[in-house]
């Protein structure tokens, strides 16, 4: 099985690209696994270490990369992380199934903390017009 990770930064900036890396040593320690990656950043702490795991690494450098890289690869499941919107869009136009990991709060809170600014107390509003 193929599998290309999809994410933005190819190296150990924080919890969520020690995710990528583990799932993916992990994974590809399996027989039948062949993991990927594709990052829309040239490089990130000790990138080269942590590109070493994947069969390829790719540097994503416009939205029309995605569709060359996923035809030449013909992965079976693209894991998608991190990724700012633009990429994000041109992503799901793949076809190709694709799992998406939520590593943060990105998705549900303006400011991506759920926390509330003034106290620094935890939020456990629903995202609407009480945020702004």
């Amino acid at each position: 099985m193929q599998v290309l990770f999809v994410h933005e930064t190819p190296g150990f900036q924080g919890g969520a690209e020690r995710w990528v890396y583990q799932v993916a040593q992990g994974l590809g320690a399996r027989h039948g696994f062949e993991c990927h990656l594709a990052s829309t950043q040239g490089s990130g702490r000790e990138s080269t270490r942590f590109t070493r795991i994947f069969t390829t690494a790719h540097h994503v450098r416009c939205a029309s990369d995605w569709e060359r890289i996923t035809d030449d690869l013909q992965p079976d499941l693209l894991c998608v992380g991190n990724l700012g919107s633009e990429d994000f869009q041109a992503v799901a136009r793949i076809p190709v199934p694709c799992v998406r990991i939520v590593h943060d709060h990105s998705l549900s809170c303006l400011s991506s903390k759920r926390l509330y600014t003034w106290t620094g107390k935890v939020c456990n509003r629903t995202l609407g017009p009480g945020c702004w």
